[in-house]
């Protein structure tokens, strides 16, 4: 896996909403230009022989310092990119939470409108149960009136009025049945009057809670309004942050191909092959299946194409890894996203790379090593989903593929 084309964990967060270091970022960028012009400079004027080695050697610790600078920028931009991720994917949980307590809100104040108009009727229902019980009381208070003035005997003369039997039965009726519907309707508007009453007291305690449900829920509104502004103001700063280091890796990168061109028409030595004729790779593992082949695919991480700088071949962890071809060992150290990687320098401008191996590496910096001797093991280490090795050509430098160099399995 290039390391340019996975990056690693958060370690950028102090950078975050700094005034200065949009200034920082452009000075040391400057710096870097500096540096590589100075160490260009001195290989120019460099005599030939041993000083042309030394610059070699300078050069190419230069262009390694460079390297773990653009290392470490992608390792900070993949955190602003982890964290741009988490801020949206929590913008879009507010705005989920904003709509569902927006449609709450509605619903609560549909509620407390209706329940209002219930208790404005529930007022007016009750004011005209109690007028009819005035009224009521105030027929009854009259007729009472009028019999207490007139006393008792005025029932005895309705019923002495009579004019036969038959007509004093009807009369007696007749009075009882009044009496009996004054009491009934009397009491019938005193219970219409409770009933009232209690469905305006069950209104008001309804509307009281409605009241204070919408409360919570203007409070939990207002939460959320202020946590999506300051996801908003985040999602702007890492916006600021991510464009500043893709600048910062533009001009990292710009100052190793510099670097990289003049190591290209300086490198070489004795015993490699001085013809690519002479270099006949083979595969650097037994068994194993090609999991991953070179060239662009949608990165899952960075979620947009990259190049895959070579093949990846699963196989069991500890699987021996072997030198492609005879050839010089040029770096066996622990490389970011490659893990613990060995390069190895055929001549002719082909190098071979074995990437994600196990931290027991076998070989060290300047080691001659024939074709098959074992280097490493097969591990996992760097940005890496499993056990497998990462095999990559590289022709002066840049990478190609490596099926038109390995013979078919």
């Amino acid at each position: 896996m290039n390391p340019t084309d996975k990056i690693g964990p958060i370690r950028a967060p102090h950078l975050l909403g700094r005034p200065g270091a949009e200034r920082w970022s452009r000075a040391r960028r400057a710096a870097t230009r500096v540096g590589v012009a100075l160490v260009l400079m001195v290989m120019a004027v460099s005599p030939l022989g041993a000083a042309r080695a030394a610059g070699v050697d300078d050069a190419q610790r230069e262009l390694d310092k460079i390297n773990q600078q653009i290392q470490e920028k992608q390792n900070k931009l993949q955190d602003v990119r982890i964290r741009k991720t988490r801020v949206k994917a929590d913008l879009r949980r507010i705005s989920t939470q904003l709509e569902r307590t927006s449609r709450e809100l509605t619903s609560l104040r549909r509620q407390i409108a209706t329940t209002e108009a219930d208790i404005r009727k529930a007022q007016a229902d009750l004011a005209v149960a109690e007028g009819d019980l005035v009224k009521r009381r105030g027929y009854i208070d009259t007729r009472v009136r009028a019999l207490y003035e007139r006393g008792s005997v005025s029932y005895v003369e309705v019923l002495l009025g009579s004019r036969d039997f038959g007509d004093f039965l009807n009369r007696m009726e007749m009075l009882r049945q009044i009496i009996a519907k004054d009491v009934a309707v009397y009491g019938q508007i005193k219970e219409t009057r409770r009933q009232v009453a209690d469905k305006k007291a069950t209104l008001e305690a309804q509307e009281a809670r409605l009241a204070g449900l919408k409360k919570q829920t203007e409070v939990k509104k207002a939460s959320l309004d202020s946590s999506e502004t300051q996801r908003q103001k985040a999602l702007s700063e890492l916006a600021g942050l991510e464009n500043g280091l893709e600048e910062d890796l533009d001009e990292l990168e710009r100052s190793s191909n510099e670097l990289r061109d003049f190591i290209r028409q300086n490198a070489g030595g004795s015993g490699l092959a001085t013809d690519r004729s002479q270099i006949n790779l083979a595969w650097p593992v037994s068994g194993g299946r090609i999991t991953s082949v070179f060239g662009r695919r949608f990165h899952p991480i960075l979620r947009k194409w990259k190049t895959h700088t070579g093949v990846d071949v699963g196989v069991a962890a500890w699987t021996p890894i072997k030198a492609a071809e005879d050839g010089r060992v040029i770096l066996a150290e622990y490389r970011g996203g490659y893990g613990w990687t060995t390069m190895i320098d055929h001549g002719a401008g082909v190098v071979t790379l074995y990437a994600h191996a196990q931290r027991k590496l076998l070989t060290q910096e300047g080691d001659m090593v024939k074709k098959g001797q074992q280097i490493a093991y097969v591990g996992s280490s760097g940005y890496s989903t499993g056990a497998h090795v990462h095999f990559e050509v590289r022709i002066n430098g840049e990478p190609v593929n490596p099926m038109g160099w390995l013979p078919k399995r």
